[in-house]
Formats: C-alpha cells, structure tokens, sequence
C-alpha cells in the first residue's frame, strides 16, 4: 500500500468517527482546516504546485463522503426524529432555466456529484451555526430530496445531460434545488447541467439537443428568452457554463427552442 492510500485510510477512518453526532459539522470544519494545511503542505512537496495539492485535497474529500454516504455512515437530517428546516417551503414559481456543465472531460456519476454538492453546497450553509433545534443543538444537515431508493441525496441539479444526450432527472421540480449561488434564483430556477467540460469548449450537438428537449418537454409555461435562460456566470462569479456559452451555444440552443 502507498503512501497516498495510506493516507486517504487514515482520513476515511478518523472521518467517520467524526460523522456520527447531528452537529459533526462544526467540529469537522475546524479539523478540516488543520488538516488541509498538513496534508496540502505533503502534497505541494510531491507534486510541487499548491494548486494541485489543494485540488487533490478537495478530491480526496469528495471521495471519503461518496463512500461513506454511499455507506449511511453520516449522520444526517431524520425527519421523523430532528427539527428540521424543510428548504423547499421557500420555492417560488419557476421562470427561469440556469444552465451548468460539470467542468469534467471525464464526467461524474451521480454518486460522486452527490458527494461534491453535499461538501460545496450544504456544508458550508450549516456551518454558519445559526441552525438549531428546540434543545440548543446543531440541526443535522437536511436536503428534503429523496432518490427513487428513498435514499436522501443533495444534488444542487434537476437534470444532468449526459455528451451522448442522455438525460437524467435528479431532482423534482418543486425541490429547491442549491445550484445558482444566489438564494432567490434558487427558488425561482431550474438548473440543468451538461456532464463536460465546457470551459473553451461547446456541448456536443446530442447534449445541447437534450437540453433542448428538456425545456420542450416540461418548461414551455416560462416566457423562453435570453433573460430567462441564463449561464450560471450571469448570476454568479463563475465561469460556468463556459467561455463559449453567451455569444455562442445559448444562441443555438435558444434557436433549437424558436
């Protein structure tokens, strides 16, 4: 065994005694940044770059909690047992359409963007620490979204469109999905998210037909524009959905839409 396995056992053990209580996430963020500085100090050594080390750190990261939610091993929101905030009570009407890619060449399955979403995306909203119940503790953490397997999942998408055009519902359309990085966007949107990397790069014509036909199919109530489809960057300070979408692909995907 190597010394990155050796490594990656050692986090995935010492983690998942962490996971266990409703309000391990607050302790978890204090270790967390120990640790990053630790493991990414050994990494940048190796690797020479502390771009890269911090981006494996993050890897590494999503890897332990794919497995250990793969596992039920994290301690999360019960509704049958914890106070709990339902998010999806603040939905809106929906009016407009956010588009993402994943910016992976290489794609994701929904296990593993389960896992990035769940450390991006709920993670640090409860470790803000203003989420408690009636006895003073720490609320677990909670999405209200459940799989076809009754399995809690916290995927910031409502569809993920695969290069070859297969499409995949994650999430029903009143479930507020946290994908926009703006809080009123969330409620009123619907994200779809192309599984690529399309940073310089345009979706592959059977991708951005999916899209298309997504929209056709369930969303032709929303006033169709280019104010109401928008890139994740016309919200947001990110490059999503790449550098090529506003004077290039949303035009044809909005002609696709005419």
């Amino acid at each position: 065994m190597g010394l990155t396995e050796r490594l990656f056992n050692t986090e995935l053990e010492q983690t998942r005694d962490l996971v266990r209580s409703p309000d391990w996430y607050m302790e978890y963020g204090k270790i967390q940044k120990v640790r990053a500085l630790g493991l990414g100090a050994l990494q940048a050594a190796k690797s020479g770059s502390i771009t890269n080390a911090r981006q494996r750190f993050k890897q590494q990261q999503t890897d332990i909690f794919e497995q250990l939610l793969a596992e039920n091993a994290v301690r999360i929101g019960n509704p049958e047992i914890d106070e709990l905030e339902n998010w999806d009570e603040e939905r809106a009407p929906i009016d407009h359409i956010v588009i993402h890619h994943s910016h992976r060449a290489e794609g994701l399955s929904v296990a593993q963007l389960n896992a990035m979403h769940f450390l991006r995306l709920y993670l640090p909203r409860y470790q803000r620490g203003d989420l408690k119940m009636s006895n003073g503790q720490f609320q677990p953490i909670y999405s209200a979204h459940f799989d076809e397997n009754g399995r809690q999942v916290f995927y910031g998408y409502h569809w993920k469109v695969e290069p070859d055009g297969e499409a995949k519902r994650l999430l029903a359309d009143d479930a507020l999905a946290w994908h926009a990085g703006d809080w009123e966007m969330n409620r009123r949107s619907v994200a779809i998210a192309i599984d690529d990397d399309l940073t310089n790069n345009t979706p592959t014509p059977q991708s951005l037909d999916a899209v298309a036909d997504i929209i056709s199919q369930h969303y032709r109530s929303i006033n169709l524009s280019p104010s109401t489809i928008l890139g994740h960057k016309a919200i947001s300070n990110t490059a999503c959905p790449g550098n090529t979408f506003d004077e290039g692909w949303k035009n044809d995907l909005l002609a696709k839409l005419t």
